[in-house]
C-alpha cells in the first residue's frame, strides 16, 4: 500500500515563541532539539534540556508514539517518542507527526521513522529542500512524500533488523575504542620500562 503522508498521519511544527502583548506566566517545559536526536532516530532523553517559555507561545506537547522528524540543518533524521514526559514539546526546528487514528494498527511510528531516515526518503527531501545556509523542509514538502507501507509484520522486522545493525556499529565503535586504549597503555608501558 502506498499513502502519502497527510493521509495517514497530521503534520504540526515544533514550539514557536510568539510575540505579542497579551498578559501571560512563564513555565519551564523539557524540549526535544535536533542535537538530542541521533541518526539512527535514537532520542537522547538524558540530554534533553528544559526551557522557559510563555504560556502565550505555541508549544505542541508530545505524547508517546509522536515521530519527531529533523526539518532544519543538514542532517535529515526521525525518531519516535517512547515514554510520557509531562509537558514535553520539540524545538521548532522539528516537525511533529502523529499517525490518524485510523492507521494507528496499519502502521507503527518505529516504521515511519524508519522509513523517513532511508535512502528513498533522503532523495526526495534533498531534492526538496529550501534555504541556502541552512537547508529546511516544510510541513507542506513532508506531508506529500509517498510512503510504501506493507503489512505490520513486514515493518516489525524491518525496524528489528535496523535496530540489530546499529546495535552492531555501537559495539564496533566501542571494540575500537578500547582496542585504541589497549594499545595506548602497551606503548605507555614500553615507554616507561615496565614491558621488556
Amino acid at each position: 500500500m502506498k499513502k502519502k503522508l497527510y493521509e495517514i498521519a497530521g503534520i504540526q511544527t515544533g514550539y514557536i515563541k510568539r510575540d505579542n502583548n497579551k498578559p501571560s506566566e512563564s513555565i519551564i517545559l523539557p524540549i526535544i532539539t535536533l542535537k538530542n536526536l541521533s541518526v539512527n532516530g535514537a532520542i537522547k532523553y538524558d540530554e534533553i534540556g528544559k526551557e522557559t517559555v510563555d504560556t502565550t507561545d505555541r508549544y505542541p506537547q508530545l505524547k508517546k508514539g509522536d515521530v519527531v522528524f529533523a526539518a532544519k540543518g543538514i542532517r535529515r533524521t526521525a525518531g519516535v517518542v517512547d515514554r510520557y514526559i509531562e509537558g514535553l514539546t520539540a524545538s521548532n526546528h522539528l516537525l511533529i507527526i502523529e499517525l490518524n487514528q485510523e492507521y494507528t494498527d496499519k502502521v507503527l511510528p518505529e516504521f515511519l521513522a524508519f522509513y523517513l531516515r532511508q535512502k528513498p526518503a533522503l532523495d526526495y527531501f534533498k531534492l526538496n529542500e529550501t534555504g541556502s545556509h541552512i537547508p529546511f523542509i516544510s510541513a507542506a514538502v513532508l506531508k506529500e512524500i509517498e510512503i510504501d507501507i506493507p503489512d505490520v509484520k513486514k515493518q516489525k522486522k524491518l525496524v528489528e533488523l535496523e535496530g540489530l545493525m546499529s546495535r552492531e556499529e555501537e559495539l564496533t565503535e566501542e571494540l575500537f575504542k578500547l582496542k585504541a586504549e589497549y594499545k595506548r597503555g602497551v606503548l605507555t608501558e614500553l615507554l616507561k620500562g615496565e614491558i621488556q
